[in-house]
């Protein structure tokens, strides 16, 4: 990210980051819309990237949405998109992907960690699941007793509301 809601691009060195290539700027991989289309990006919350250990330009990013490239971050293809329907959308993973990581199994397993959740690809990030979505996982910010009723507590969590 530029640091001004913009997005800069992906970037790859091949000689431990003395020199960067800049490999792709369009479509922004880090705003909302699933095409790429807008300006925006929100990394100050969240960002991550993650290469197939088995080849290299295999890699799966996320922010928002979850974007995928097989020809090391040339051509960027959107594998998620955050979307209010979970029973309806079968490529649906909570937005807010902090962190991505390979089964060390040396599979083509991929965890997505977001703040609703954790996501499962079996095939290098191509197709999703939410496995976690009756685990009722949230991010949560504030909590406090009802006062009349101390059995009673409610709780505030990230993009997943107000709990009791």
């Amino acid at each position: 990210s530029t640091g001004s809601g913009s997005y800069k691009g992906i970037f790859r060195s091949t000689n431990s980051g003395i020199d960067f290539t800049l490999r792709s700027s369009t479509p922004n991989i880090l705003g909302y819309p699933e095409d790429g289309s807008d300006a925006k990006d929100q990394t100050f919350y969240d960002l991550c990237i993650e290469v197939d250990p088995n080849n290299a330009n295999v890699i799966v990013t996320g922010g928002i949405n979850i974007w995928r490239s097989t020809d090391g971050g040339t051509t960027m293809v959107n594998e998620t998109f955050w979307k209010d329907n979970v029973a309806a959308a079968s490529e649906y993973v909570h937005a807010d992907v902090h962190n991505l990581t390979y089964h060390p199994d040396n599979s083509n397993r991929v965890f997505a960690c977001t703040d609703g959740g954790i996501g499962l690809s079996n095939n290098d990030g191509v197709d999703w699941s939410f496995p976690s979505a009756d685990l009722h996982i949230m991010a949560t910010y504030h909590a406090d007793w009802y006062e009349p009723d101390l059995s009673i507590l409610a709780v505030g969590a990230q993009d997943n509301g107000t709990n009791l």
